[in-house]
């Protein structure tokens, strides 16, 4: 087996790429280059040397490189160097797959997809007022001042440190009635 490079070094960034550099592995015919874990590269690179395009500006990634054999066998992976790319981060995406997963006379529960990178809470609008605030993707609006038998509307921003997302797309919700029919009920209806 191929032993994992050494030397790994990030040594230029622009908003899009990042130029990594790293020692020769003795018989190696090439290098995977990996970003967050992931393989950057279609094929192995025969160079010491590479430029990761396509990233996002203001973003932190995780760098590794692996030798691969003539026959594409991969070797060690070498240690993580991380690195930020200049710029302004992207804006925060809106959250998307806003579901009304239950409603009764006094309630409404919700719950969307996911949080995506860079994210670290939401906060949940109905008919366009803030409600509420969740840490994960599902949030249960028990307001006492839902109305029973009524409609809203509602909608969630993805939020972080420093900004909020636009609104998520638009669900419509209507508590029920309010009304609890008991066993001894149905037997009468």
């Amino acid at each position: 087996m191929l032993a994992a490079p050494e030397g790994l070094q990030v040594v230029g960034v622009t908003n899009t790429s990042a130029s990594l550099t790293w020692e020769a592995v003795e018989d190696a015919s090439g290098y995977n280059v990996l970003v967050n874990g992931a393989k950057a590269t279609a094929s192995p690179v025969v160079s010491t040397n590479y430029s990761v395009d396509d990233l996002l500006s203001g973003t932190a990634y995780s760098f590794t490189v692996a030798a691969v054999t003539s026959d594409g066998a991969q070797g060690g992976i070498s240690a993580a160097v991380d690195g930020t790319t200049s710029g302004p981060p992207p804006p925060l995406s809106p959250p998307t797959g806003l579901t009304v997963v239950g409603t009764t006379g006094s309630s409404v529960s919700l719950s969307w997809d996911t949080k995506a990178a860079g994210v670290t809470g939401f906060v949940v609008l109905r008919d366009g007022e803030a409600v509420g605030t969740s840490s994960t993707n599902s949030y249960t609006d028990s307001d006492s001042a839902l109305q029973t038998s009524t409609t809203y509307s509602y909608q969630v921003e993805a939020t972080n440190d420093a900004e909020s997302s636009s609104p998520s797309d638009t669900v419509k919700a209507t508590t029920t009635d309010g009304y609890v029919c008991q066993d001894w009920c149905a037997d009468v209806l």
